[in-house]
């Protein structure tokens, strides 16, 4: 099993895949990268800091697949509210919009939500996209991650033509997506 890259939130650094894990940082974001991809240069704007994660070979600017990690410092939002602002700020540049119940999943003792929705077709990309947003709540900032899909865009009432196989990925990266802090024993980090 390949380590996962670990986003050590205090400080927001992207470790290789050695694994090495830093315990001066006490909070830990880890974000399991899929296979071949590679992380952009950490943006720090404000109390904004996100890096982007994307397969080798696409560009921000034209892309099949990304995985976007946000840590937003001192965010009041809850992590239900958030997703939702997610959503209803996407909905303004969707043709048509299908979004799943949102969980309320626990992860590792902190406060989470998780959201999925498609857009048949988008005002900004002109393509059909999937999206899940899950966001969680830690001690000193909310935690954000965005894994979007794009593909051919389809009319307003059709079914975005998502593979199985994006699908079964998804469900099997975030299942590692953990937020840990060496701090506190109810927040234990996996060894």
């Amino acid at each position: 099993m390949r380590t996962p890259l670990r986003f050590l939130v205090a400080g927001m650094l992207v470790l290789g895949s050695s694994g090495a894990f830093a315990q001066s940082a006490p909070a830990h974001l880890i974000v399991p990268p899929p296979k071949d991809w590679v992380a952009l240069p950490i943006t720090k704007q404000g109390n904004l800091t996100v890096v982007q994660m994307l397969p080798a070979g696409e560009s921000p600017q034209d892309f099949r697949e990304s995985i976007v990690v946000q840590r937003q410092d001192g965010e009041k939002k809850t992590p239900k509210d958030y997703v939702m602002s997610v959503v209803n700020g996407s909905k303004a540049h969707c043709e048509g919009i299908i979004t799943s119940p949102i969980s309320e999943r626990p992860v590792n003792g902190y406060k989470a939500a998780e959201v999925r929705f498609a857009c048949t077709k988008s005002s900004r990309t002109g393509k059909s996209g999937l999206m899940m947003v899950k966001a969680i709540a830690g001690n000193d900032a909310l935690h954000v991650v965005q894994r979007i899909w794009l593909g051919a865009p389809v009319a307003p009432n059709q079914p975005v033509p998502v593979p199985d196989t994006v699908i079964d990925s998804w469900d099997a990266f975030d299942a590692f997506v953990v937020l840990c802090d060496s701090r506190d024993a109810k927040h234990g980090c996996p060894k």
